[in-house]
Order: structure tokens, then C-alpha cells, then sequence
């Protein structure tokens, strides 16, 4: 017996969670940050971005995921990471684009001394 959630059976459900991700063409993965690094990172990331837009070929992908290392570089900048070592790798599953970044946010910064005039 399938028993009804919020209106919608179990199946239903599978089905409409199957089709969102059959429309997926982009799927980026970032390893070696928490939670906030991570988030402010794939806020920068042009390529999170375009996602979703229409326009988005193999080319574009190709030149957004470019400029990932770059982008990461900057986004941990405000949290005092300024020498980051980032390895970026782009495949394909299926017809699917993997953007993988393996971080190391590298040492913080420690500011010892402030001088504002």
C-alpha cells in the first residue's frame, strides 16, 4: 500500500526528484572547505551561476571552470586565506559536467598589529 505525502504518493515524489535531476548539467564539487569557506566559494563561482542558464555549451563551461581556481583565490580572501593551493579538474558523467576543486585554504593570515589613521 503507497501511503500519500502532503498530497503527492512516494512515487509521484521519485518521479519529480528523478526529472530535476535529469536536468542537471553542471555539478560542482568542492572538497577541503567548511561550511562557510564553502559557502562564500561557490557564491563566487561563475560557474554556479550559469547553471542554469540556456546558453550554457561545453565551450562556456570550459572558460567559466577557468576561472575557478581565481574566484576561489578571491573568495577566501576575506576569511584571511590568502595562499590557497587549489586543483581543479573538469569530466564528464554522462551528460553531465563534473567540476571538481580539491582545496587547501593554505595558513590564515594572522594580523598582529593594526594601524588606522
Amino acid at each position: 500500500m503507497i501511503r500519500k505525502i502532503a498530497g503527492a504518493s512516494p512515487l509521484v515524489l521519485l518521479l519529480l526528484l528523478g526529472t530535476a535531476r535529469a536536468d542537471e548539467r553542471v555539478r560542482i564539487e568542492i572538497d577541503g572547505l567548511e561550511r562557510d569557506l564553502r559557502r562564500n566559494v561557490l557564491a563566487s563561482l561563475s560557474l554556479e551561476d550559469a547553471r542554469d542558464d540556456d546558453d550554457l555549451n561545453e565551450e562556456r563551461i570550459r572558460r567559466l571552470h577557468a576561472r575557478g581556481e581565481e574566484e576561489i583565490a578571491t573568495a577566501l580572501e576575506p576569511f584571511g586565506y590568502y595562499r590557497p593551493d587549489v586543483q581543479a579538474s573538469l569530466s564528464r558523467d554522462g551528460e553531465v559536467w563534473v567540476a571538481r576543486y580539491d582545496v587547501d585554504p593554505g595558513p590564515p593570515l594572522k594580523v598582529e598589529s593594526l594601524d588606522v589613521r
